[in-house]
């Protein structure tokens, strides 16, 4: 009866291991496996109670008083029983050292990102101290206080940020489940988080009804609960309240910091009506609407009027109208968004130095003039003082790939999507960066995640990735499909006019309207155009230091070195003196080109050296940073090229066009390029891989055009494919 109980003991144990293994990826709820263990228990007793009554004859099963004691076979089935149980011992001890020691563990700050994402969730690694606080319902009768509800739950969220070693979900991730039916361990799940805090909120006049609860996921059990009528007075107590209240009731379950952290040390204002004005002006501005950021502008400059000390309220206007641009969402030019927002980011730092916000805001600010030096120090004094942050987290990556620094992009980028496992705009960048350094299939698993957020956004994304690999066609492709998703998409629509210049197909581009997008001018080669676009433009204009880049740019394509200069040098101190792969307000590979023959022309005492330097840097960084994409190429072949290793330029300039670089071909200031022996094979390779990808499209869109409810090709495009 022993030897029974113990096969049986064992036995059960490495079933419910496997069955775990199986119900995990088939992703049985939690019930299933419950309700197995629970029989394997109860039949513990049942089985004990047959061997005890009967026993195993060569005759079949008989009840134990019935067998002859000479007859018995009891030692010989003892004997096998023992076997069995040294068996299933032996292979449960092998399932235990390799689950233990082979398999390497994931704790959640090590788990791939990819991973997370890909299972939407982390389940199975996932910390019991990690929170999610979900919007609380607006349950007043003015369905206008949905902002107020909104702010509770937010401010809540930013005090539990402030508690060491509670790891807690961002606001967009959480907040994406607004207004959604789905029960609270599903959303844990996709959050990757352990415990939940839902709540409500009525308020009536001066009075308000806040409640909450914290549920843990698992269980889907309520761990405590809590109901706080009060006057609407201190609004700042409640929300400290709440919070102290919702870290003790966590006490028992997890090994969180000091929660007297949790009370802010500072009030961030003292009139409750600025605050409110502050609220509904967040409610706005996380939508990233043109109307929505328009609405935040008028109320937190409401916010400010109720309360000329308010900080946060100077520095979200600031962001407010670096958003109002006319290729964001409003229709600001820069110079005027700048000259309303500077001011307001220079007030919040006097009025708070110590306000992550602040920092926040004069980096974002300040990025767009350059960026300078100053850009990196804001954005790490932000994230040193907020250091879940995913809005700079996202800034920060941006910045520093913007300036050549690839190798902290990625580390960026998958932290904030720990932080923010929902975000679009992180699992779209992070996506972007995948693919540079090689890591398509990580790529894909983010994109398909994006793809249930913002579809459009998801398919704009894989065009980039295809043009990365000079799949020009299957870019353009992509782009319209975005289109197709979200017509309204100025990005795609933007796109889609430089992707089908890269393909020669330059009055295509044309058609579609690039006012807003003048660079595009650079690809087709009409730099003319692009001179006289700024040349009508305001002087406040033509001194944003991305204009000075595209004029200089434009004038040392046409040869005219003697304006080129200026403007380039001017671009070039603006940048830090640093050069990265993209020109998002930086200074790339061609413009370390085209003002290095500006200064060869000007015979400037300046020289070049401190400029082919950078491109020698860049080129390291890209190494470091594991990069693979033909812009490695580019950089050695112009590095090489003046090193004066004519061969080593041709050949990596060849092995760049080949993965798909589109290089220029008819810019002045690298004419001595093209005069290189061999760089013909170059120009034959790049003309004969435009022209494939300029057929494979028309072949798409000319005979039967599945995209003509958001695009047309000119007629001249197609005959001259037809024919």
């Amino acid at each position: 009866m022993v030897r029974v109980g113990i096969a049986y003991i064992v036995f059960a144990w490495l079933t419910a291991q496997v069955l775990q293994v199986v119900f995990e990826s088939f992703e049985t709820p939690a019930w299933v496996m419950k309700t197995i263990l629970t029989l394997m228990a109860a039949g513990l007793p049942f089985a004990l109670f047959f061997a005890w009554a009967f026993e195993l004859t060569p005759d079949g099963i008989r009840r134990e008083h019935e067998v002859d004691r000479s007859q018995s076979i009891t030692p010989q089935t003892g004997r096998k029983l023992d076997f069995v149980i040294i068996g299933v011992l032996v292979v449960a001890l092998g399932y235990f050292v390799y689950d233990k020691f082979a398999v390497p563990e994931s704790p959640d700050s090590e788990t791939p990102v990819a991973q997370i994402t890909e299972q939407a969730e982390i389940a199975r690694t996932v910390a019991k101290n990690s929170i999610a606080v979900l919007p609380f319902v607006n349950m007043s009768s003015d369905t206008e206080q949905e902002y107020f509800s909104d702010g509770i739950a937010e401010e809540i969220l930013n005090a539990l940020t402030k508690i060491p070693g509670l790891h807690v979900t961002s606001r967009s991730s959480a907040f994406s489940f607004k207004g959604k039916d789905i029960d609270i361990p599903t959303v844990a799940k996709k959050l990757g988080v352990a415990n939940v805090l839902e709540g409500s909120v009525r308020k009536s006049g001066m009075k308000v009804r806040i409640t909450a609860q914290l549920i843990e996921a698992e269980s889907d059990r309520h761990l405590w609960s809590e109901t706080y009528d009060r006057e609407l007075v201190d609004i700042f107590a409640i929300q400290d309240e709440i919070s102290a209240a919702i870290v003790t009731a966590l006490k028992e379950h997890l090994d969180a910091g000091d929660i007297s952290q949790v009370v802010s040390a500072k009030r961030p204002t003292t009139s409750t009506q600025a605050y409110e004005a502050y609220l509904r002006g967040r409610h706005l501005i996380v939508q990233r609407t043109q109307d929505s950021v328009a609405g935040a502008v008028e109320e937190f400059s409401d916010a400010i009027r109720l309360d000329p000390e308010f900080a946060q309220a100077y520095a979200e206007l600031a962001i407010a109208y670096t958003l109002s641009i006319n290729d964001q969402y409003g229709e600001l030019t820069w110079p005027v968004a700048q000259a309303k927002a500077l001011p307001l980011a220079r007030k919040a730092m006097e009025l708070d130095p110590m306000l992550a916000e602040s920092h926040a805001a004069a980096g974002m600010v300040i990025w767009n003039l350059g960026p300078p030096p100053e850009t990196f120090t804001h954005f790490e004094d932000a994230l040193r003082l907020d250091p879940n942050n995913a809005q700079i987290l996202l800034w920060l990556a941006l910045a520093y790939d913007s300036a050549g620094d690839y190798e902290k992009v990625i580390p960026l980028g998958e932290k904030l999507l720990r932080i923010d496992p929902l975000s679009i705009p992180g699992l779209g960048n992070l996506a972007a960066n995948y693919a540079q350094v090689g890591r398509y299939e990580e790529s894909e698993i983010l994109l398909s995640n994006l793809a249930t957020r913002s579809a459009a956004n998801a398919e704009k994304r894989r065009g980039y990735i295809k043009w990365l690999k000079g799949e020009y066609a299957d870019s353009v492709l992509f782009h319209l499909r975005a289109l197709q998703l979200e017509n309204n998409y100025p990005n795609a629509r933007r796109d889609l006019a430089w992707s089908l210049g890269l393909m020669g197909l330059n009055d295509d581009s044309l058609a579609i309207g690039i006012a807003d997008w003048i660079f595009i001018y650079l690809y087709i080669g009409r730099y003319d155009l692009l001179v006289n676009a700024l040349a009508q433009s305001s002087p406040a204009d033509q001194a944003v230091t991305e204009n000075q880049r595209l004029m200089g740019q434009a004038y040392a394509s046409m040869g005219d070195y003697e304006k080129a200069l200026p403007l380039l040098e001017t671009v070039w101190i603006d940048s830090g003196r640093t050069t990265g792969s993209s020109a998002l307000s930086g200074f790339d590979i061609y413009d370390i080109a085209a003002l290095i023959a500006a200064r060869k022309a000007g015979q400037t005492e300046t020289g070049t050296g401190n400029l082919v330097a950078a491109i020698s840097s860049d080129l390291e960084h890209q190494k470091a940073a594991g990069r693979v994409s033909f812009d490695l190429d580019l950089n050695e072949g112009l590095a090489a090229w003046y090193a004066g290793d004519q061969e080593g330029a041709v050949g990596a300039l060849l092995s760049a066009v080949n993965k798909g670089l589109y290089l220029p071909l008819d810019r002045d200031y690298l004419n001595d390029l093209y005069a290189l022996p061999g760089f013909e094979v170059v120009r034959e390779a790049q003309l004969a891989h435009i022209e494939r990808e300029r057929r494979t499209f028309l072949g798409e869109v000319c005979v039967n055009n599945v995209y003509a409810d958001v695009w047309q090709p000119l007629p001249e495009s197609c005959n001259g494919y037809l024919r």
